[in-house]
């Protein structure tokens, strides 16, 4: 089978992410840079790479499921106050890490883009190392069943398929992509669960599309 997802994310700088990958405890918390500063130009990640600070997106949100029947977010603990930003670091439960690991393939928008950011930064955030099983682009699905290269933005499918608008104007949260789910806006919490529903559902409808021009009714071959 094929499960939907969904990705949100904020962007940290370099040297908060190095900070909470090699300096920090289990338990602490660390307060995020507003913007990078001049002064924090050079840092050695845990590849002895050499990189620049500057904005690095971190996955804060995984959403997995249908949209309307049953849907499970995993979240990383972000606090957000009037005037600053903590992430506190953890020692990730082995489970989670396994959950992800024997996901089956998932399925989404620019998904390819979304399993990346999961795989090379969920580990230097206290995640072990670890690949999901697989990953289907929606777009290719939608190319295979004779839709337009023309429309195959978020917007254009949602509304030939589903006849409905997408709001991409708000995708960003304004930061507020971290936390617990409960602790997100109401109005998050919507587009959170919208943004796996519509992705199942266009699956689904593309795919009965596909399966009719593949294996056409035998009787109107007759």
């Amino acid at each position: 089978g094929i499960l939907s997802m969904t990705v949100k994310s904020m962007r940290v700088t370099a040297h908060d992410l190095v900070t909470l990958s090699r300096e920090t405890q289990d338990g602490q918390a660390v307060q995020l840079q507003k913007s990078p500063t001049q002064s924090d130009t050079v840092y050695y990640d845990n590849s002895r790479k050499l990189i620049n600070n500057g904005w690095i997106f971190i996955p804060t949100k995984i959403i997995v499921g249908n949209g309307y029947s049953w849907a499970a977010v995993i979240s990383l603990d972000i606090e957000e106050h009037a005037s600053k930003t903590t992430i506190r670091k953890h020692t990730i439960p082995e489970e989670i890490v396994d959950l992800l690991e024997q996901l089956p393939p998932v399925l989404g928008y620019d998904i390819k883009d979304d399993v990346l950011l999961i795989e090379n930064m969920l580990p230097k955030l206290g995640f072990r190392r670890f690949k999901f099983k697989g990953f289907v682009e929606l777009q290719t699905l939608l190319v295979l069943a004779g839709w337009k290269h023309s429309s195959l933005s978020r917007v254009a499918i949602a509304m030939i398929v589903m006849g409905v608008p997408i709001n991409r104007i708000s995708a960003g949260g304004d930061r507020h992509w971290g936390g617990r789910f409960l602790r997100t806006h109401k109005a998050l919490q919507v587009m959170i669960l919208f943004d796996v529903k519509w992705s199942h559902i266009v699956y689904a409808v593309v795919l009965a599309a596909l399966r009719e021009e593949v294996i056409p009714d035998p009787d109107a071959l007759g």
